[in-house]
């Protein structure tokens, strides 16, 4: 009999500034911003909201109308930009992944601040300022694909070039990329480290899985940041509260009446043994202060009775 139980609990406090906890972790928006001409604007103030959280990051053009607003954790958000002279402009839904630096320029009509004009659906968001290769798993294919180990890592194959290297434990199932060695490997959880350096190719922390927001996964060309990884990256980030009270619930069940003889049983006639796997949890998050604090929990639990058949033939004494 095997039990695992996997709890995690995120308190996070913001005033105004994305949590820098989230180093490598996190995503990034660059851009121009320009008048209807095409005429650059510095000065202009540029604005990045979470939707979800209020959470946001501020900065202002430069000389060349540029702005970069780098840390900021993935999720759905809404770009302004303003300046005197110029309608103010609002983009919303831009949807970040963990890992990529998008381009988002921006072009103000004149007219009074008081004035909006707000941009709404959604439009390709492309990384223009890495050579990295390799792919993101989002929360809703880690929510709504089936995963017998319950380990955010076993996801890792539906990336190409990525295969999962099985193990008799399933949560400690490893990866390798292109084939290369699992040791140059690089995992990271929340910004932070994550390599377990005694077994390799595998996490050390192993997280909840319906505590794991998204993930990254670099196979090839990674960026200087990662500068121990020879093989690859697995980035991942950890969900956190929002501004509305969200929570889930799962349980599964397989009984012994559920499983087939094995080969040993099958040959020499014995009895089943009773096999049983049982696995639950939930999560629970939401706001502590609006738009400053919020905490998210979650809980997981594997109970494993893995039955096995052993025969062990008796010693027969020969008569001469």
């Amino acid at each position: 009999m095997r039990t695992v139980v996997v709890a995690s609990l995120a308190i996070g406090l913001t005033c105004g500034l994305a949590s820098p906890a989230f180093a490598q972790g996190t995503s990034a928006i660059r851009g121009i911003v320009t008048d209807e001409q095409g005429g650059v604007l510095p000065g202009a103030t540029v604005l990045a909201t979470h939707e979800e959280t209020g959470t946001f990051r501020e900065t202002i053009t430069g000389p060349g109308g540029e702005y970069l607003l780098a840390s900021l954790q993935p999720g759905p958000y809404t770009l302004t930009a303003r300046l005197a002279g110029f309608r103010e402009l609002n983009t919303e839904n831009i949807v970040l992944q963990v890992g990529p630096t998008v381009q988002i320029d921006l072009s103000l009509q004149i007219g009074a601040l008081e004035e909006s004009l707000t941009v709404t659906g959604e439009s390709p968001l492309v990384d223009l300022t890495s050579a990295q290769v390799g792919g993101n798993v989002r929360t809703e294919e880690l929510r709504d694909l089936p995963s017998s180990s319950r380990n955010f890592t076993s996801f890792v194959a539906l990336l190409p070039g990525v295969q999962l290297t099985p193990s008799s434990s399933p949560s400690s199932s490893g990866v390798r990329i292109n084939g290369q060695n699992q040791t140059g490997i690089m995992f990271m959880l929340d910004g932070g480290a994550n390599n377990d350096d005694l077994r390799g190719g595998q996490s050390q922390a192993k997280p909840a899985l319906e505590s794991v927001a998204e993930f990254q996964v670099v196979t090839n060309q990674m960026d200087a940041e990662y500068e121990s990884a020879t093989s690859g990256v697995v980035n991942a980030i950890s969900k956190t509260g929002t501004n509305e009270f969200h929570g889930s619930a799962f349980g599964f069940y397989t009984s012994a009446g559920l499983t087939a003889p094995d080969f040993l049983v099958k040959q020499r006639g014995g009895d089943k043994p009773d096999t049983k796997l049982r696995q639950l949890g939930g999560t629970i998050g939401g706001p502590v202060v609006q738009d400053k604090a919020h905490f998210f929990f979650s809980y997981e639990r594997l109970d494993l009775d893995l039955g096995e058949s052993r025969f062990y033939p008796q010693r027969e004494d020969l008569e001469v």
